[in-house]
């Protein structure tokens, strides 16, 4: 999963991905939170991989479902979505 698509699940990476998509605009700003939005994505990414080689899937259960599931999938893969 990257930061262009959605998850069922608002997981840590999904909140990071609906940031991002509060931050499409061209300003500087903008561009500097989607790039720390990218990075956090990653460096969760690689927490939960650390965290499974203690308990597999120990984070399963932690979270609510996305409910704005479809339209994010809409949104992050239309062209013009920005990424970092």
């Amino acid at each position: 999963m990257t930061i262009r698509t959605a998850s069922t699940l608002r997981s840590p990476c999904e909140i990071l991905r609906k940031i991002n998509d509060r931050f499409q605009g061209d300003s500087e700003r903008d561009k500097e939170i989607r790039a720390l939005c990218q990075e956090a994505e990653r460096a969760t990414k690689k927490l939960a991989q650390e965290l499974n080689k203690y308990k597999k899937e120990a984070w399963r259960g932690w979270w609510k479902a996305n409910e704005q599931f479809k339209e994010d999938v809409k949104l992050r893969l239309s062209d013009n979505y920005k990424v970092g």
